[in-house]
């Protein structure tokens, strides 16, 4: 269960991604290594309470991108 907020604009629609990774890279980033599944929030709420499908396992970093939707539901940016 991954639950948060995205600290972003009220009134856009958004796709949050989400990764798993077991380890952080030598410059203490974490990329993510494996899909997780994605969540749509917005345009009024920007939180999110998801249960994904995937399984992570106990040591796992998990990782986000948002992506912003256009008027017409197509994939405009990622923030």
């Amino acid at each position: 269960r991954l639950v948060g907020q995205l600290d972003s604009q009220v009134g856009q629609t958004y796709v949050i991604d989400f990764y798993a990774s077991p380890s952080v890279d030598d410059d203490d980033h974490v990329e993510g290594r494996r899909y997780l599944g994605s969540t749509t929030i917005g345009p009024d709420d920007l939180t999110f309470d998801v249960q994904l499908s995937a399984s992570t396992q106990p040591l796992d970093y998990i990782t986000a991108t948002a992506t912003s939707l256009d008027q017409a539901g197509t994939k405009a940016r990622r923030t």
